[in-house]
């Protein structure tokens, strides 16, 4: 296994730990696993997975 499919196996289980939802249906694109994450559909083999978990904290001060 590439260093990149790696990676990309890493932040799929990282997805599913935080909530995500694997789906049955195939990506229509490329045939590969499609998961969904905070209302986005993404293909975990095709999509870029790189900005999915970073996260902006939002506070009341900042508001």
């Amino acid at each position: 296994m590439s260093r990149a499919s790696k990676e990309k196996m890493r932040i799929t289980v990282e997805l599913v730990r935080r909530g995500a939802t694997l789906l049955k249906e195939p990506c229509t694109v490329c045939g590969g696993v499609q998961v969904r994450y905070h209302g986005k559909v993404i293909c975990t083999s095709h999509d870029d997975l790189s900005g999915v978990l970073t996260t902006e904290e939002v506070t009341y001060e900042a508001v």
